[in-house]
């Protein structure tokens, strides 16, 4: 069954669910997994309860036999819903179980008009394409209180490039920075064909049109 919260103590139930399901995937290997106790968790809690106060928060949940095997939680307004993070239970990752709650969630908004457009925050994932190939750039901008700072963590980049072996920092530049225009149109343009969702399930038409930039991937009715 498909469960949207927005209530701050059913919110914070779904994290706690959500930071067990990462805690018992492929993240926690690579020591990237949101925990209940962990730095990261706790940012992620404490901000999704000051905006759940104001109305400004929500969770969506695919309940099996009880318990969750997908959520996604984020931040929203009356015009947008911001997916900030998405997991699901490993042991039915055959069933894609995010996709299936993603599948829902989009009619469940939609239909009660709940927002005009879902954005998913982040990189531009593959799996992202099955919904929607319309996106747009978002820049990253760090502050720093003291210049200090700054010099720290630029003598720590400095590190790094010195200590890396140049192929493995070619390898991560392009795993984290998608391009459209590095890749081939027509497997990206075939593939979204493909997976166009059908118009018998969705009540309103998704954009279709691709954007080749490091982007934001959108998911919404088109504009009037």
């Amino acid at each position: 069954s498909f469960e949207f919260l927005e209530q701050p103590a059913a919110i914070d139930s779904a994290f706690a669910e959500y930071a067990a399901l990462e805690s018992a995937s492929w993240k926690a290997e690579g020591g990237t997994a949101i925990s209940v106790d962990n730095a990261q968790g706790a940012f992620y809690r404490e901000m999704l309860q000051d905006f759940a106060r104001r109305d400004a928060a929500f969770a969506m949940r695919l309940m099996l036999d009880g318990r969750a095997i997908a959520v996604d939680f984020g931040l929203r307004d009356p015009d947008c819903m911001v997916i900030l993070k998405t997991t699901y239970d490993q042991d039915y990752r055959a069933c894609s179980p995010a996709q299936l709650l993603h599948e829902q969630a989009f009619a469940y908004v939609f239909q009660r008009r709940l927002a005009r457009r879902i954005e998913f925050y982040g990189k531009l994932m593959e799996w992202h394409t099955r919904w929607t190939d319309q996106s747009r750039t978002l820049f990253h901008v760090n502050y720093y209180r003291s210049p200090f700072l700054r010099a720290a963590r630029d003598l720590l980049k400095q590190v790094r490039r010195w200590v890396t072996p140049a192929s493995a920092l070619a390898a991560d530049k392009y795993t984290h920075v998608v391009d459209g225009s590095r890749l081939r149109p027509g497997v990206w343009r075939g593939f979204a064909a493909r997976v166009r969702p059908s118009s018998d399930l969705w009540p309103h038409d998704l954009h279709r049109r691709l954007l080749r930039s490091p982007a934001v991937p959108l998911v919404g009715p088109r504009a009037a």
